[in-house]
């Protein structure tokens, strides 16, 4: 069993165990970035009682990420969303606490994995400078008239694969 962390001390340990190997991660990243950097707002509510933006909070800052990232797509992206579009996994760790501003959270999108009928996106979160966070989910296209799932487009796979890039580098959290 580890040692309860919390507040101030839970950031300042997490700064510590993680900037540096963070820092270069996202920075190599930055060097070659394909798809896009949106940026979300953070609101008020989404900080929780140790006064950082909460766990599930910054799971729905992905989300709106994901949605602003198809919305550059234009009416291709309209058309992927609108005819059906589900998450089928996710997974996101979390590299440090998020503090409430007003300005903005950056979130880079990109693709990592691009299969017949689900691709994976995958996502940086900045606080600043920093690294927050980083997560995945793995996205099914759907056919919500045939109720079943469906083949990506010619023209779907062409955009989507313009966002392809690395698969995210998640660090090993404790043995299994």
């Amino acid at each position: 069993m580890g040692t309860n962390i919390t507040g101030t001390k839970l950031t300042a340990h997490l700064a510590e165990c993680c900037e540096s190997e963070e820092e270069a991660l996202f920075g190599a990243r930055m060097a070659r970035m394909n798809g896009v950097r949106v940026q979300v707002p953070l609101r008020w509510s989404d900080v929780d009682a140790y006064g950082h933006v909460n766990n599930v909070e910054l799971l729905r800052l992905v989300e709106q990420a994901r949605v602003l990232a198809f919305d550059r797509l234009g009416a291709l992206g309209e058309a992927i969303v609108a005819g059906g579009l589900l998450v089928a996994a996710q997974r996101i760790e979390y590299l440090r606490p998020v503090l409430y501003r007003v300005a903005p959270i950056e979130i880079d999108v990109w693709v990592t994995r691009l299969d017949v009928a689900w691709f994976d996106l995958a996502y940086d979160l900045r606080d600043g400078d920093a690294p927050a966070a980083r997560a995945e989910t793995t996205m099914a296209v759907y056919d919500l008239a045939a109720g079943r799932p469906r083949r990506l487009a010619a023209a779907e796979r062409a955009a989507l694969e313009a966002w392809r890039d690395e698969p995210i580098s998640w660090r090993r959290v404790g043995r299994r």
